[in-house]
């Protein structure tokens, strides 16, 4: 998982309220007119479509590259779901109380919504990692959706969820690097990577957050937890690799398939998942070897700059010729 960045893609126009005849312009009037005119608001049936815009999906999919923003898994198979952080028809607390209609005004916002994958985005009973143990619980986020200090009554109050403090990791504002932490457990045959709350978390409701998230999307289910390590397992040794080639001071020409191994598991724009924790992996890796390619060119080079992106983007650069004609079979 890795915090996202919404203004690396533009905002849909169905969504966008400056324009009068937009989707979402139309289905907010809708669906008040029916609260307005509704004697039970428990019962009222509201539609919501300007999410499920064919402009929105794509969207979307486009700020993870087709990953889910929770679990950090890409599936080539399918694509990911568009997911309500705040869910909009019902809210299921974190005691369980239902509250119909949900955050319904948030139900075509662009920050309200996020790509995830079915099995973090559904409710299900299945297996997670719990306490050294594979239990079946039921997980998944559904219309869960916890707060702090629990106090929501009905009805939801439109400008109130400003004041809340939600227990939902929101991959857009939290950064994961400092909300969790990884450990191996072995069960039986089998060696897993679990999801853990952050060891540096000294806010009391940063580890609320953390264990919240952890707990109601299942993100240690047994085949994520093994796909994580395995993960884990060859992009050190991917990593090693690279690291050995720059202590024998290679040419960094012949750097360029090494390079081009590393990219693949933290690069945005390939296909590999758990990006964010290979990124965590490989981080001190991939800043050295931008050092070295500039100093060998002998450029001048300030590494205060250097974001994790813009280190990766200038490897992708980099190696482009490269990956061009070794695609092709042009080198051997």
């Amino acid at each position: 998982m890795i915090k996202l960045d919404r203004s690396s893609v533009n905002l849909p126009a169905s969504l966008n309220k400056t324009i009068l005849n937009s989707a979402i312009n139309k289905e907010i009037s809708r669906n008040q007119l029916r609260i307005d005119t509704c004697e039970n608001l428990e019962e009222v049936s509201l539609s919501f479509t300007a999410y499920s815009q064919p402009s929105v999906k794509n969207a979307i999919q486009k700020l993870t590259n087709n990953r889910c923003a929770y679990c950090g898994t890409k599936d080539t198979r399918n694509s990911v779901q568009i997911e309500h952080y705040r869910p909009k028809k019902e809210v299921i607390t974190e005691t369980s109380d239902s509250i119909k209609p949900g955050y319904y005004w948030l139900g075509g916002e662009w920050d309200n919504l996020l790509p995830a994958c079915q099995y973090c985005n559904v409710t299900k009973n299945t297996e997670v990692i719990e306490n050294g143990c594979i239990v079946e619980k039921k997980v998944g986020k559904g219309n869960y959706f916890g707060v702090l200090n629990e106090d929501r009554v009905f009805p939801l109050v439109e400008n109130r969820d400003n004041e809340e403090y939600p227990l939902l990791f929101n991959p857009a504002l939290d950064d994961p690097d400092s909300l969790f932490s990884y450990i191996n457990m072995n069960l039986g045959n089998d060696g897993y990577l679990l999801i853990i709350p952050s060891e540096s978390i000294v806010d009391a409701r940063q580890l609320d957050k953390a264990k919240y998230s952890i707990s109601t999307l299942g993100l240690n289910h047994p085949v994520i937890a093994k796909a994580r390590l395995d993960k884990v397992i060859s992009c050190k040794l991917a990593i090693g690799e690279l690291e050995g080639m720059l202590e024998r001071n290679i040419d960094p020409l012949n750097m360029k398939k090494v390079i081009l191994g590393i990219l693949d598991y933290i690069s945005l724009n390939r296909n590999s998942s758990f990006i964010g924790l290979c990124r965590r992996l490989s981080r001190e890796v991939i800043h050295r070897t931008k050092v070295y390619i500039v100093q060998r060119s002998n450029n001048q080079l300030d590494q205060a700059t250097d974001s994790m992106d813009e280190v990766i983007s200038f490897l992708e650069e980099y190696c482009r010729d490269f990956e061009v004609d070794y695609d092709i079979g042009l080198i051997c």
